[in-house]
């Protein structure tokens, strides 16, 4: 089978995760940690970052010292990796709307990257 292009896997994982009852079961904190987990994997698979085995800190460090690697306005990212940190360590019980403008900023991001070349040595598809 021909490979899933970064972007459309992380459309897919959005689409699914929006299709759970997250939070009338209580389970916004494993929603936060699922949404940044979609983000990050479709990062290392676009970019070629290791996202996923960085801290959010170790990550916007990366952004700081190159723009490049993420073609995305960086503070915007910022905010919605700390945002969803909150949740996910600082025990902050997010409402229903915050939670869907999560997964907004999430498909907009990846909207907003999808025609960005990754840079040369990155992968920038997978079979999974």
């Amino acid at each position: 089978a021909p490979p899933i292009l970064p972007e459309v896997w992380a459309l897919r994982a959005l689409a699914d995760l929006a299709g759970g009852d997250w939070f009338e079961r209580g389970r916004m904190r494993e929603y936060y940690y699922r949404l940044t987990e979609v983000v990050r994997s479709y990062i290392e698979r676009k970019f070629g970052l290791a996202a996923p085995e960085m801290t959010t800190e170790e990550f916007l460090a990366v952004l700081a010292r190159d723009r490049r690697a993420v073609p995305y306005d960086a503070e915007r990212l910022r905010q919605f990796l700390e945002a969803c940190d909150f949740v996910k360590y600082a025990a902050w019980e997010p409402r229903r709307e915050d939670a869907e403008a999560g997964l907004a900023t999430a498909r907009a991001f990846v909207h907003a990257t999808a025609a960005a070349s990754p840079p040369s040595g990155a992968t920038g598809g997978s079979s999974a």
